[in-house]
């Protein structure tokens, strides 16, 4: 269990809240520290390689450097928390774990690995900050690169000129999982029109522009969409033409999004929560709930939240403790029994649930079931 135990930390990590009581005991299984300072690496597979066997070898290399988890995989996207050592710089640190996943070039694909680098934040609970950071990063890269931290060109010079400030470029990407396409919209053309106010070179301000589509990219691909790299079909000599072409380009990113969402979402999340209701005493994954209704993990944790307004772990954790409770008024089962029949593998844990959600341990609210 422990590869899906680490999948589902990381995922829940950068893109839900875990409920405090699962994140102490998952990161205990795993060895980590809540407080522990860590960054993000997000890896990006070549278009034409064997994702399952790189994914592999990817994690391989990381377990084998002890250095961080690894992710599901979601499209070509799998991402990486590293954890900082105490020794040595994080961007030392980081390049040598560079260096060891390039080594990785598979045989059959022509490309290599890209990978973006966020900076590092102190408790786990801010990782999703240099995740985000790190998305920033891999849509800013252009070959012959093959990593890059997020804030520096190819040439390790900071970004400045024509960017958006960094909490801008974070809640661009909220705005898109969120699906504030209006606002995500107006953000693209606003950065349009303040290059066009100071005259920004026209090459440059595509870049600028091109780079957000980009972003839109990556954003999609969390949610399992493939869709091609947005490119202007010619070569602007005018600003109009460059704002009629980012507005096609947007368009179209914007309508496959949407109507991947609108065909897969409603139904999807009924089968999720119908299925954690029907096995809630399996060991339920969400990555292995994504494998079964296909679709991307990171996606699915947010469409559920968003349509059942819990996360699948706390709405796992329901249907487990209410089962609890029916189970409790059968004085001929032990609360050992009644553990492993719910779904848990340790009476204490289970009892440190159960005082969490309920307000009294299982023993003193068993007590009150039968009046003494």
């Amino acid at each position: 269990m422990m590869p899906l135990v680490e999948s589902d930390v990381v995922t829940q990590l950068l893109f839900d809240r875990v409920h405090d009581v699962h994140l102490s005991d998952m990161l205990q299984l795993l060895g980590g520290e809540l407080t522990s300072e860590a960054f993000i690496m997000l890896v990006l597979l070549p278009g034409d390689s064997h994702k399952e066997t790189m994914y592999n070898a990817i994690k391989g290399k990381v377990h084998l450097s002890e250095s961080g988890w690894v992710g599901a995989m979601t499209g070509r996207q799998i991402p990486i928390i590293v954890f900082r050592e105490e020794r040595r710089s994080y961007r030392s640190q980081a390049n040598s774990l560079v260096q060891q996943l390039l080594m990785l070039r598979q045989r059959e694909s022509s490309g290599d690995l890209c990978i973006g680098i966020g900076r590092p934040y102190a408790g786990l609970e801010n990782v999703k900050l240099s995740y985000q950071e790190a998305l920033l990063a891999s849509a800013q890269m252009e070959q012959p690169a093959r990593h890059r931290f997020y804030g520096e060109s190819e040439t390790g010079i900071p970004i400045t000129n024509g960017k958006q400030d960094k909490e801008s470029e974070k809640q661009f990407i909220e705005n898109i999982r969120q699906g504030k396409w209006e606002t995500v919209r107006e953000a693209v053309m606003s950065l349009l029109d303040r290059h066009d106010q100071h005259q920004t070179p026209l090459p440059h301000s595509a870049q600028d522009v091109l780079e957000r589509l980009w972003i839109i990219t990556r954003v999609a691909e969390e949610m399992g969409i493939e869709v091609e790299k947005p490119l202007f079909s010619f070569q602007v000599t005018q600003h109009e033409q460059l704002r009629a072409e980012t507005d096609g380009l947007l368009s179209k990113l914007i309508a496959c999004i949407v109507a991947y969402q609108s065909s897969v979402q409603p139904d999807a999340a009924r089968q999720m929560k119908q299925y954690i209701m029907e096995n809630s005493d399996k060991d339920i994954t969400l990555e292995g709930m994504a494998q079964r209704i296909g679709l991307s993990p990171f996606y699915m944790s947010k469409m559920f939240k968003d349509h059942e307004g819990i996360n699948y772990i706390d709405f796992l954790t329901e249907c487990r403790i209410e089962k609890a409770k029916k189970l409790m008024a059968d004085p001929e089962r032990s609360l050992k029994e009644i553990t492993f029949e719910i779904g848990y593998n340790d009476p204490n844990y289970f009892s440190k649930v159960f005082k969490k959600v309920c307000g009294a341990s299982p023993s003193d609210y068993r007590k009150t079931i039968f009046g003494h």
